[in-house]
């Protein structure tokens, strides 16, 4: 179900890029498609703005834009737009074009056609292999954007912010395939990347201010909607830390997964202290934040099954949960997530048993009073609140 959730996501397609859209149709699809798939990734190869933006704008839902975009992948358009964006880290964008004798207007438009060719294809081997060979390949291009302090992509700060939401977006699509994970997980930043700019709305307001001032160039970043992508990456990440295992992860996973759980939500070179990830899933709960508020339950879940939450994650919850503004998906979830904080080991094929400490925390903090409350919703789970 989550997997298809990603699918459906409009962060993971294109659909909304009407920079693309309208440049197709002043190029005209029939003559972009008259050009054939060599001669079209010849001439995105040249870094020439027409016809990469009209490949951008096929629409992966329709069955001839989307066959005829396999054909493109087929005629390599992948390998040539990894060796274009492989030159971020060394080149600035005019001497790449330069190079080239080409009239892009923005590196983030290659990024946008992996995007775009890694969330759907006819051929779903094709589409797989696809998603590992751009994994593998993406050490350079992920180097920069891990960087949120230098902020330069192609030695550009506009690029990097332009880069920002089809780089997590590419991401969100790779992880749809699950050997992607431990070949993402390899690059140093990427974990904490997409941890710390699911805070950026909230942390992060020199990264915001800056991002305003491109707003009239239509390369406006939504940093909201890249904290629903970046939700999305990290929801695939805890995944794989219990694939196969249930609430019953190996010690490899666990230590994983505490990595994740403890991770800073701000980048400690901007500042030294900041809460761990776990910590902030709380506070975003608290600050009635819509991006994956589901999502967030699941991953606190994941977290206590690895055992690697703490009591100030306990005393965050249950507060929360005596709040009078709470929703009916919050009634819900709420009861069993608290379950799993104060039982943080599961025994394989038997009952879990609370931890003495765990319970004092959430009892001075409320745990009573908060499922009492939570009690009054049609929805709750009563056989978890009287089992509690």
């Amino acid at each position: 179900r989550r997997r298809q959730q990603q699918k459906d996501s409009s962060a993971s397609k294109n659909t909304e890029d009407t920079t693309a859209q309208r440049t197709a149709h002043r190029f005209g699809r029939s003559t972009f498609k008259s050009l054939g798939p060599s001669r079209i990734v010849e001439e995105i190869g040249k870094g020439k703005d027409l016809p990469t933006l009209a490949c951008i704008s096929l629409d992966g839902e329709n069955t001839s834009d989307s066959l005829f975009r396999q054909q493109i992948v087929d005629a390599g358009l992948i390998g040539v737009v990894l060796g274009l964006l492989n030159r971020c880290q060394g080149d600035k964008f005019e001497d790449v074009l330069s190079d080239l004798s080409g009239d892009l207007s923005c590196p983030s438009h290659w990024l946008n056609l992996l995007r775009n060719t890694t969330f759907t294809m006819p051929d779903a081997r094709k589409l797989r292999d696809t998603r590992i060979q751009v994994a593998e390949s993406l050490g350079p291009v992920a180097s920069c954007f891990v960087d949120d302090i230098k902020r330069e992509f192609f030695g550009d700060n506009k690029s990097w912010h332009a880069g920002m939401f089809p780089f997590i977006a590419l991401l969100q699509n790779l992880v749809l395939e699950a050997a992607t994970v431990p070949i993402l997980r390899q690059y140093e930043g990427v974990s904490d990347i997409v941890v710390q700019t699911m805070f950026y709305t909230e942390c992060r307001n020199d990264i915001l201010e800056e991002a305003k001032q491109f707003s009239a160039c239509m390369l406006d970043p939504d940093y909201s909607q890249i904290a629903a992508s970046a939700g999305y990456v990290v929801q695939e990440f805890v995944d794989a830390c219990g694939e196969g295992n249930g609430a019953n992860p190996t010690e490899e996973e666990k230590e994983r997964l505490r990595y994740l759980a403890t991770t800073s939500t701000i980048n400690t070179n901007y500042k030294k202290t900041s809460k761990t990830f776990a910590v902030g899933l709380v506070s975003l709960l608290e600050r009635r934040s819509t991006v994956l508020r589901s999502q967030i339950y699941w991953i606190l879940n994941m977290f206590a099954f690895g055992d690697c939450l703490d009591k100030e994650v306990i005393r965050g919850l249950v507060k929360y949960g005596q709040r009078s503004d709470i929703n009916a998906e919050d009634a819900v979830e709420i009861p069993g997530t608290s379950w799993n904080l104060i039982c943080p080991k599961p025994v394989p094929y038997g009952q879990q048993v609370p931890s003495d400490s765990r319970v004092a925390v959430a009892i001075d903090a409320g745990l009573l009073e908060c499922l009492l409350a939570i009690a009054t919703f049609g929805n709750s789970d009563m056989e978890i609140i009287e089992g509690i």
